[in-house]
């Protein structure tokens, strides 16, 4: 025997309705969630000193500048760089006989 079913109802609708209930809903917190994301990126871009909208050329130009991707100098030009920098007067003949033996040590 079948229940007869109310004007403009259908079988399962209840579960529908439930489920076009919960679906904005979701919708909504996805939203709210990439919004904050958002927000947060910004800020800490800001609190970093970079421009929120440029960090990502901003930290490339960092690396390609950056000393830890320069291709490594040879014992004779560090040699000679810390000759340049005794005759300058920048460092003193123990530190550069300690920066000498540091790098002799290299080879």
């Amino acid at each position: 025997m079948s229940v007869p079913l109310a004007a403009g109802s259908m079988p399962g609708s209840a579960a529908a309705d439930g489920l076009f209930a919960i679906v904005p809903v979701l919708i909504g917190i996805g939203f709210v969630v990439v919004i904050g994301t958002i927000i947060y990126r910004f800020y800490a871009a800001r609190r970093e000193g970079l421009d929120p909208l440029a960090g990502d050329l901003q930290l490339m130009a960092a690396a390609r500048d950056s000393q830890l991707l320069a291709p490594e100098r040879s014992p004779e030009e560090r040699l000679a760089e810390i000759d340049a920098l005794l005759a300058a007067g920048t460092i003193t003949e123990d530190e550069h006989e300690a920066a000498r033996a540091r790098i002799i040590s290299t080879l």
